[in-house]
């Protein structure tokens, strides 16, 4: 699976829009690369997304599979911050 930044990358549904009632909205949109972007489309290729997870699963034509693990925006904190009164 391609690890290419989004910023070198193409906007797509992951869900098709057209044929599947797929939404036009961010939960739907992820970045491909050009060559993910073209072959998504092909006979026999699968891409499903968690839309909780963010996690991307894609389907061959021979039926193999692979699925993206998105890493964290942030390192996430172990220790909330207290919430104290702002005065």
């Amino acid at each position: 699976m391609c690890h290419r930044p989004a910023q070198v990358c193409e906007l797509d549904h992951v869900e098709a829009w057209d044929a599947d009632g797929g939404e036009t909205s961010y939960d739907n949109l992820a970045s491909f690369c050009a060559k993910d972007h073209h072959i998504k489309d092909l006979p026999g290729w699968s891409y499903t997304m968690d839309k909780d997870t963010g996690e991307i699963t894609i389907t061959t034509p021979t039926h193999d599979q692979y699925t993206s693990k998105p890493e964290p925006l942030h390192e996430p904190r172990d220790n909330p911050l207290p919430d104290h009164p702002p005065f």
